[in-house]
């Protein structure tokens, strides 16, 4: 599992679904201090401090989000792999 921050945002009727979590060729953060600290090491000795945000958003039908959310879990299990390996070869 990797940590996910999880929303539902309302404007008028609309309803939205967001998950986000930050993520590097080496690890995963749903904490944003948690990021800054663990970047800070990088950031003294490479002088970068590379971090990708990634946030899936999706439309809730129906007053009950748990089948948005049970399809956006499923979307994120099949990409995060192939996401987890594009971010290390740029590394």
């Amino acid at each position: 599992p990797i940590p996910v921050n999880q929303y539902t945002m309302e404007k008028g009727q609309e309803r939205i679904l967001v998950l986000y979590w930050y993520q590097n060729s080496r690890d995963t953060w749903s904490d944003e201090f948690h990021v800054k600290l663990r970047l800070l090491p990088d950031l003294i000795r490479y002088r970068r401090s590379d971090i990708s945000l990634v946030r899936l958003i999706v439309p809730i039908g129906s007053s009950d989000s748990s089948r948005e959310l049970a399809d956006c879990t499923d979307f994120t299990r099949a990409i995060f792999p192939d996401l987890a390996q594009r971010l290390a070869s740029l590394h």
